[in-house]
């Protein structure tokens, strides 16, 4: 035997040691980090084993983990094939928002935001190196379903009671929530919000979140070639047991369709729950486009389309009604004095910005008399722009929606066997985009940074080798 085929069961080993390790970071992400990065400050580490269980956790847990998985993924990169173009646009985002940070005018939340910002790029390394193929994008889609189980669990929980004996709690122990008035305001206006820090997080989360269950459905939905081979060609024996055991995982099929089903739908109940309108707006502007150009025929694609038009507003009309538009105007108001204000701040720090992050400092001199405070802009686009001016916003304008474009047009070329899950990766991580127009997922760990692994995998995609011709 000669070496390097010695070696083969130890890197295959390696990279699947490292697969599981990033997708457990991957369902861990969301239940745990859910802190912006601007509110760094605020962590607190747990104090007793029910609160490591129940609890958000610090983000200095979550930032070790990573470097275990970068260690674990860069052995697996050490055999080779790894490919380093995909991996330019992070580079060049990193490089532009340091540069932005040399000039911040708050150092301490950009220190805070740009260790974001690296993880995300870490991520997104992470999923090129191990979400390329076939079995790793399985992998790292088994991680998104397990943490939206989680997810999907507290969202219903709160939903049937659990915000409600929350408020009942606090009041008989007002101490509990002493100095934590965002608990008070969250619990007191009875949208669920699951593991998040507030509603909409969840909303974005959940718009996201359904196409990759649908994925993770995709990936999975033909029995091994090998196996119905042999229940066609096979005799006797071997011929008997290959029916039983392709009866076998047809049943399993069954069962993790009927999985997939219980969970998308526990899902929208969260998101109905919640009462996101920007989270449901992207789900149905996500399905729009993945209708429209994920590859279904025109005529089944336009009547789809109608279909998610027509569901769509009727189940905006019942889930909120004129209630829901009388504060979704009062909602939008308020984002447009935080978008007015962002755009005046890139105006006047145009090259670089104001720094990562920094976007509260500046606010106040800007902001309308009876404007509510805030942190963040609740337009990812535009906090680049006020943040890191024209270099941060078109860097961060070539990752994001700059790697969807090009994933988009090179999707033929993508394996047959995952063509279709990556589609509906795909079009979560337009959700993703989408739903940045109107909030600051980005700067959330739970909801960022899961994206950009599975990003990562889109941009790593092995392309369809040619056939060869002697």
């Amino acid at each position: 035997m000669n070496a390097s085929g010695a070696g083969a069961p130890s890197r295959h080993r390696s990279a699947g040691i490292a697969l599981a390790a990033t997708a457990f970071l991957v369902a861990l992400a969301p239940v745990k980090f859910s802190l912006p990065a601007v509110l760094r400050h605020l962590d607190e580490w747990p104090r007793n084993f029910g609160e490591w269980i129940w609890a958000s956790w610090p983000s200095a847990v979550f930032f070790g983990l990573l470097a275990l998985c970068l260690l674990l993924a860069a052995w697996e990169a050490r055999s080779g094939g790894t490919p380093l173009r995909p991996m330019l646009p992070a580079g060049l985002f990193l490089a532009a928002q340091g540069l932005s940070a040399l000039s911040t005018q708050d150092r301490a939340l950009s220190e805070g935001v740009m260790a974001l910002f690296a993880s995300l790029a870490a991520g997104f390394a992470l999923g090129i190196v191990l979400g390329r193929d076939e079995r790793g994008l399985r992998g790292l889609l088994v991680g998104w379903v397990a943490g939206a189980c989680w997810v999907a669990w507290s969202g219903i929980a709160q939903a049937n009671g659990g915000l409600e004996e929350t408020r009942r709690y606090l009041e008989i122990h007002p101490e509990l929530g002493a100095g934590m008035p965002e608990l008070w305001d969250r619990v007191s206006r009875g949208r669920v919000f699951a593991t998040f820090v507030y509603p909409n997080a969840l909303g974005g989360y959940v718009a996201s979140t359904v196409f990759f269950v649908a994925a993770w459905l995709a990936a999975r939905a033909s029995p091994p070639r090998a196996l119905s081979q042999s229940t066609r060609n096979g005799e006797g024996a071997d011929r008997r047991e290959a029916s039983a055991l392709l009866d076998r995982a047809s049943a399993f099929r069954r069962c993790q369709l009927g999985f997939g089903g219980l969970l998308t739908g526990a899902l929208l109940v969260c998101l109905f729950k919640s009462q996101s309108k920007g989270g449901y707006a992207a789900l149905v502007a996500a399905a729009l486009v993945f209708a429209w150009v994920g590859g279904l025929r025109r005529r089944r694609a336009t009547g789809i389309v109608l279909a998610i038009l027509l569901l769509g507003v009727a189940g905006f009309a019942i889930g909120y009604g004129s209630r829901g538009v009388e504060k979704g105007k009062r909602t939008f108001a308020a984002r447009v004095d935080y978008w007015r204000a962002a755009w005046r701040i890139g105006w006047e720090h145009p090259v670089f910005g104001s720094g990562p992050g920094t976007f509260a400092k500046l606010y106040p001199r800007y902001k309308a008399w009876n404007a509510e405070s805030t942190r963040l802009v609740h337009n990812n686009y535009l906090q680049m722009w006020c943040d890191s001016g024209a270099v941060g916003f078109v860097a961060f304008a070539v990752w994001l929606p700059g790697s969807l474009v090009a994933w988009w047009w090179r999707a033929r070329k993508t394996p047959p066997s995952t063509r279709w899950a990556r589609t509906l990766v795909w079009a979560g991580l337009v959700a993703f985009a989408l739903h940045s127009l109107v909030d600051f997922d980005l700067y959330l760990i739970g909801n960022a940074w899961p994206a950009f692994v599975l990003l990562g995998a889109l941009a790593g995609a092995q392309p369809r080798k040619a056939p060869h011709v002697s």
